[in-house]
């Protein structure tokens, strides 16, 4: 529910919470009405959020992959009984603590500064001693449950177990309560309902902070133990003798006081429960090492879904009834079916249905994404993902009906569910993700769905043999590579007998050998390229969405409404990322797949090399921008200002330099990063770069204008001094890179395609400052709009090159057919589309990512605009129609762009992706001023609430 201000209560409230809000204790509030909230409203503040919590999940899955092979982990197992005790704390603590601020938050009670400090203190403190106390007696269930099955108990393991457990709940509960009240009081402040982001926020980060925090703590006293054997029992003894503290300072808190003394059960319950997951953990992992990467996975999904349910229904007892009383029309014995389906507004069904509907993308975003980073011992086949979704499914089902009864039930009883039910919601969700999915891991190992996950059924051992070519290229071409022959023997030993020969018998299976020539090698297939592609895409789109954000409100600031030139500008410098940045990620993603960047020698050279040179021709096509835009905006008002024109020169050699400096180097980190990881960089360089560079340059671009224009009067001779600084430093730049054999070349006949593109996107800046001025809405979708398709087109220009260098050499075309040139270069766009080719599918796969791209970047930006955009749904279809032209443009184009500039022994790494990068700039302003221009003819402009009215119109026209 969202509040308008304040809240109506009733003088009889008397629980945890309830009676810390009764009105002798606390200023009464003014009487306000809660407005139901619309169901997209509800859904995006989840889903935003939701994601953020499972990529936090997801990292905290890849490090507890990595550090079950640490020593500490297989020689004091009872580690793994405390994983889930710890991270379930999170939920235990900190997000009851959630709950209880958002139900606070809610009903108006964080406004005053008092309040607020009263309110975070006391429960910071209260947490901190549960966190303690838990935390021991966490360690404690550990070393019982790691003796009742091997009837021995090592004094110095139980040490380290209490000493890395008490330390772990300590410092993970103090940072996450700190995230948690900033989650919230930033909820607060933004009129964001708090039951919908809080807990999965500091959820993001709780798993993560907690594992590793444990694992280096139980780590360091492990190497301690023999050295230093007093020291886990001095850091013990510590954490005990600060309970009393923490007890002292939340007893004289009022908010706190009540929760300290009758807050203990849920907690403490529910670490058993989260330590019998643990136990089932411990003895699943040492079968099925493929557990561990998706059981904190698997488990926090289901908790922050819960809680968030949890959190809402509580907040909406707490708002309408005192406690014991129920609303009307809520029950607390319902149906399965009444808790999913029932159309009442007054039921939580609708929220459920919501959550529920996020398990499955929510599943394969995460476990696609361990998948992508190579993590795990799990090969990712249909039918596992099947298996683990119905897992995942089932425990979030039984979750959220659990969640209804218990809440309602406690309410009822007078229990406050802010302090209660979250505890056991998600040490419930704990043992049920751990018990699925050990199940289904068992389920998959019975029907033959083995993989190297399991460790009990036989020694297999994988070798790899590879005789690959000389790290140096041969002289006579730098794309020339040897043979590569890459062999897989798999030895199977019998699980049966111990004997190495079975008295001299051979196995039935003593070796499969597998040898793959370089197509069997390369070969992709539409879910890899799929998955690879469209994680950096998103990436880079949010990067575009903030981009767009960042214009949306420096259009209003005064340097960009007196020199309007600067709107011009934008285009061009955002243009000349795609000129470039994605020029560089893909030269360097095609030496990368060639293996010219596998010695630390070849790196330093073609990097160091490659951003020399770009910021050589940075400053050459920024100086010409800002001159182009000058040009343009003195044709357009008759006069040019010689002040502003040196603000435009100066601003745009600033932004250019810093930021292809920048974004150069994260270019060229992606790239190594993608080579280690075994990752084609074609797939993910050019959109991991583009995340940030368009928010780098409109922000710099913004900064340094204004700061320009603010020196216009006082120091005039700053701007001059910037422009001759740069302009000196070019033959510098030029002798550098002149020098350098990998840029040699391109220092030389890399500068048409970059003027070029500079001059088409400045075409696309007149235009942008044409409409802007009548439509102030489509400033913050043009950067969306370019980005998308001119990453997309970046990638499939990049794979063509690459695949082109691999095939032949520069001016040969090559055909399965043994068609003419012709025929390769200028194919009709049916083959183009739907083509049996690897271009043709991965056209497909690209084209297939236009769509949710776009719904998602759109409903960011109105999301984070508050809803003032007011997205309708003709205005969704007439800008994915936009889109879908552009990108389908844009793709058609590059096949034969390149084809056609290989075949004049243009190399395409150096010339396609500006003029290509820069159409789609073009055609993005083109196609969105058009789409706005109809919208307004169809008199959606007043309800999309960015346009002018009619008089205004007429005026400006």
């Amino acid at each position: 529910m969202a509040l308008k201000a304040g809240v109506q209560w009733d003088e009889d409230a008397a629980s945890d919470t309830c009676s810390l809000l009764d009105k002798n204790n606390l200023p009464q509030p003014e009487v306000v009405t809660f407005q139901k909230e619309s169901l997209w409203a509800t859904s995006i503040q989840m889903f935003i959020p939701f994601l953020l919590a499972g990529f936090g999940m997801v990292a905290a899955s890849l490090l507890l992959d990595k550090v079950q092979h640490w020593t500490v982990y297989h020689e004091v197992s009872e580690v793994y009984i405390l994983v889930p005790a710890l991270l379930g704390l999170k939920g235990n603590l900190e997000m009851t603590l959630a709950s209880r601020l958002s139900t606070h938050a809610n009903l108006g009670h964080l406004d005053t500064r008092q309040q607020m400090l009263s309110l975070i203190v006391g429960n910071l403190a209260l947490i901190l001693c549960q966190a303690i106390v838990v935390g021991f007696l966490a360690s404690l269930a550990a070393v019982i449950f790691g003796w009742v099955p091997s009837g021995v108990i090592n004094v110095n393991h139980a040490l380290l177990l209490c000493a890395s457990s008490i330390v772990t709940a300590f410092g993970a509960s103090f940072i996450l309560g700190l995230v948690m009240v900033g989650v919230i009081l930033f909820s607060r402040y933004f009129n964001i309902n708090p039951d919908n982001v809080a807990t999965p926020i500091a959820a993001s980060l709780g798993d993560l902070t907690t594992l590793a925090c444990l694992s280096w703590l139980a780590s360091l006293f492990y190497h301690t133990m023999d050295s230093h054997p007093w020291f886990t029992t001095i850091i013990i003894i510590l954490g005990l003798i600060l309970v009393p503290v923490w007890a002292w300072i939340a007893s004289r808190n009022e908010y706190a006081c009540a929760v300290l003394f009758s807050g203990w059960s849920p907690v403490i319950a529910a670490m058993i429960i989260s330590s019998v997951g643990g136990l089932i953990l411990d003895f699943t992992v040492s079968q099925y090492k493929g557990v561990a990467v998706f059981q904190l996975v698997i488990n926090g999904v289901g908790g922050n879904l819960v809680a968030v349910q949890a959190s809402r229904i509580s907040t909406e007892l707490h708002s309408k009834a005192k406690p014991g009383h129920l609303p009307n029309n809520m029950q607390v014995c319902i149906s399965p079916c009444s808790a999913f389906c029932d159309s009442n507004e007054t039921s939580h069904a609708g929220t459920a249905r919501m959550l529920m509907l996020m398990v499955i993308p929510g599943h394969l975003v995460f476990s696609y994404t361990i998948s992508y980073l190579q993590a795990g011992h799990t090969s990712f086949t249909l039918i596992f993902m099947i298996v683990y979704l119905i897992s995942a499914l089932l425990q979030v089902l039984l979750l959220l009906y659990i969640a209804q009864v218990m809440t309602l039930s406690m309410w009822k009883h007078h229990i406050d569910p802010d302090n209660s039910a979250i505890p056991y919601l998600t040490a419930l969700g704990d043992l049920l993700g751990t018990l699925l999915l050990g199940i289904a891991f068992q389920f998959l190992f019975l029907i033959g769905d083995r993989d190297s996950d399991v460790e009990a059924m036989g020694s297999i051992n994988h070798v790899q043999l590879s005789r690959k070519s000389s790290d140096t290229p041969s002289p006579s071409s730098a794309f020339d590579t040897g043979p590569t022959i890459d062999m897989e023997i798999t030895l199977v030993n019998s699980p049966q007998d111990n004997s190495d020969n079975d008295n001299g018998r051979l196995p039935d299976v003593v070796v499969e050998a597998k040898i793959y020539d370089d197509e069997d090698q390369i070969r992709e297939t539409y879910f890899s390229i799929a998955i690879q592609v469209f994680i950096p895409f998103l990436i880079a789109g949010f990067g575009m969405v903030f981009a767009g954000l960042v214009l949306d409100r420096i259009q209003h600031w005064p340097v960009f409404e007196e020199i309007t030139e600067l709107v011009i500008l934008i285009p061009a410098l955002l243009g000349l990322k795609g000129n470039l940045e994605m020029t560089l990620a893909s030269r360097l993603s095609t030496q990368a797949n060639l293996g010219h960047m596998d010695t630390a020698k070849q790196k330093i050279s073609i990097i160091v090399g490659n951003l020399i040179l770009i910021q050589c021709q940075a400053i050459v096509v920024g100086f010409l921008g800002a001159v182009v835009a000058v040009v343009m905006g003195g044709i357009k008002s008759n006069d040019v200002e010689l002040d502003h024109a040196y603000l435009l020169c100066a601003s745009s050699l600033v932004t250019v330099s810093i930021a292809s400096f920048v974004l150069g180097l994260i270019t060229a980190g992606v790239i190594v990063f993608s080579r280690h990881c075994h990752i084609n960089p074609d797939n993910v360089a050019t959109p991991i770069a583009a995340s940030l560079g368009d928010i780098t340059s409109l922000t710099l671009l913004s900064w340094v204008s204004t700061v320009l224009y603010d020196s216009i009067g006082t120091q005039d001779w700053l701007a001059p001094l910037i422009i001759a600084g740069y302009i000196l430093a070019i033959p510098l730049w030029v002798w550098i890179a002149k020098r350098n054999i990998h840029t040699k070349d391109v220092l030389y006949h890399g500068w048409t395609p970059v003027m070029g593109a500079m001059l088409i996107s400045s075409m696309g800046g007149l235009i942008l400052d044409f409409m802007v001025s009548r439509f102030e809405g489509i400033a913050v979708f043009q950067p969306v709009i370019n980005g998308v398709g001119g990453n997309l087109v970046a990638v499939q220009a990049s794979r063509i090159s690459t695949a082109l260098h691999k095939q032949a050499e520069l001016g040969i075309l090559t055909s399965e057919s043994n068609a003419d040139e012709d025929t390769v270069i200028f194919i009709s766009p049916v083959t183009s589309f739907c083509g049996k080719g690897v271009h043709a599918r991965t056209t497909r796969v690209l084209m297939s990512m236009v769509i949710p791209g776009h719904v998602i970047f759109i409903y960011t930006i109105d999301y984070m605009k508050g809803g003032d955009t007011s997205l309708s749904s003709l205005f969704v279809v007439v800008y994915l129609c936009a889109a879908l032209m552009q990108v389908a443009t844009l793709l058609y184009v590059a096949y034969i762009m390149i084809h056609w500039m290989w075949k004049k022994k243009i190399d395409p790494d150096n010339s396609a992706i500006p003029y290509l990068t820069s159409i789609g700039d073009l055609l993005g302003i083109s196609l969105l001023a058009i789409a706005f221009q109809f919208l307004y003819l169809c008199n959606v402009g007043n309800r999309f609430g960015n346009f002018p009215s009619q008089q205004a119109y007429n005026q400006i026209s």
